[in-house]
């Protein structure tokens, strides 16, 4: 059936979606005395069928028995009648089951639909999970029964554990089903281009990240592909990717920029990275831009400025050219520093890492810095300056809090703002006390302050503003 729709003058045409028929059998699809080779017996304790096997047709049915519209009878054995089966007789529990596919089909929209019968009674599993228990006899007239949740995809089982109080015993299940069509996932790609910018010999800008998620329908594989900007081109050698995780949704697609491999002179280049899933022979294709542009070297360096305690005696400054004209040469140091004992480089030449180390000193604050020069810039030698502070605290306890400040928002008329906490620290050595007090030295008017009711003597509390 198609839908038409109109809106500002366009015709739009939209499938519904179609119910399919579940392929699942009723009981008895075999000649009166045979297997019924759909529905397998798990176990039986009526004395009356060993092991497990397929059911068997039932072709003396007792005489209360009803009938359903399309299943017969199915038992641990053929003989079924009252005059064989005295009520004491084959008192137990047979457990059928049954099973069916859903390949193809959304298990979310599945409905399974039963006229059923069973002498007496049965409890129903769904792939392994209880959802039907009896409210009355069952075997005089068919009880209808519909199952809408608990499907999977692929295969599923129904169990009927059949019990039987005495005499005739048996099951009988008319059966059908429906379930819509299992829909492609749709996917999302993000963002939909990748725009990088650079200096020509400069280095590499930070790689940039896709992410690929399964909008509807579950997960979805898919590969990947670079290329020069139109079909048919290889991949410009200054573009990469990989794939951050496995290639099926959600994914990631890690793309960065290689500049020792890219054009020498200044310009845009233009590459695409195509997304292909599973069962669509369109990909996504997402532009990448790379800008270059030409500048003098640059010496940069983070962080700018390095804070020592005794429990951190090592830091490290990361060096990198944040210009172009190709990597920098470095040199550093700290001659006649009374507390930095070396100033050591994993590199001669951007970018590098220069390890700081600090020596164990008296207490005491004590100021120093380290120096970065270079001797290859275009425009000059150019200098850097690291400033470098120490505070050793003398022994004992050291008073420290975790907030320096708080802000408010309070609307008019509402009454008082919800609490804020600092935290009381001892910085000093391990095993120290420090006692401590507080109070509002100002703002009296609008500020109230809370003790905890604790003794002020433990190493870390908290007052609440």
């Amino acid at each position: 059936m198609k839908i038409r729709l109109k809106a500002a003058g366009l015709l739009m045409m939209a499938a519904a979606l179609h119910a399919n028929d579940i392929v699942v059998y009723s009981t008895g699809h075999v000649p009166s005395g045979g297997r019924d080779s759909n529905y397998q017996i798990l176990s039986d304790s009526t004395g009356l069928f060993s092991g497990s096997g397929p059911a068997i047709v039932v072709t003396t049915p007792s005489f209360g028995w009803g009938s359903s519209p399309s299943g017969q009878w199915i038992g641990p054995a053929p003989d079924q009648s009252n005059t064989t089966r005295a009520g004491t007789c084959c008192v137990g529990a047979t457990k059928y089951q049954t099973t069916f596919s859903l390949a193809g089909l959304d298990p979310s929209t599945a409905v399974i639909t039963m006229a059923a019968l069973a002498d007496n009674f049965f409890d129903i599993y769904l792939n392994g999970v209880h959802v039907y228990s009896p409210v009355v006899q069952m075997y005089a007239s068919p009880i209808t029964i519909v199952l809408k949740t608990g499907f999977i995809s692929g295969t599923n089982t129904l169990e009927f554990d059949v019990a039987n109080q005495g005499g005739p015993g048996g099951l009988n299940i008319s059966i059908s089903g429906t379930a819509a069509a299992a829909q492609p996932a749709t996917t999302q790609v993000t963002p939909l281009s990748l725009n990088f910018n650079g200096f020509v010999g400069g280095e590499n800008p930070p790689s940039q990240t896709i992410a690929i998620v399964a909008a509807t329908g579950g997960s979805s594989s898919f590969t990947f592909a670079l290329d020069s900007g139109t079909s048919g081109t290889t991949a410009p050698a200054w573009l990469l990717a990989g794939p951050l995780q496995s290639q099926a949704t959600p994914g990631r697609i890690l793309a960065s920029v290689d500049l020792t491999k890219a054009p020498p002179a200044a310009g845009s280049y233009n590459a695409r990275l195509l997304v292909s899933f599973a069962g669509n022979s369109t990909p996504t294709v997402i532009p990448v831009t790379l800008v270059l542009a030409t500048a003098p070297q640059k010496l940069s360096v983070s962080p700018t400025s390095l804070r020592f305690n005794k429990a951190n005696l090592e830091q490290v400054i990361l060096v990198q050219n944040s210009g172009g004209g190709g990597p920098i040469g470095i040199g550093a140091g700290a001659p006649g520093s009374a507390i930095i004992s070396s100033v050591k480089l994993s590199a001669p030449q951007t970018p590098t890492l220069i390890r700081v180390t600090v020596n164990p000193v008296s207490p005491g604050a004590y100021r120093d810095q380290v120096s970065l020069g270079s001797k290859t810039l275009l425009q000059g030698p150019s200098s850097a300056v690291v400033p470098v502070s120490y505070y050793v605290p003398p022994a004992g306890p050291l008073l420290g809090v975790d907030q320096t400040g708080f802000r408010f928002l309070v609307r008019q008329g509402t009454g008082t703002s919800l609490s804020q906490t600092v935290r009381v620290l001892n910085l000093g050595d391990v095993g120290s006390t420090l006692n401590w007090t507080a109070r509002l030295v100002a703002g009296n008017d609008f500020l109230r302050s809370a003790q905890p009711p604790e003794p002020q003597h433990r190493r870390n509390r908290d007052c609440s503003r």
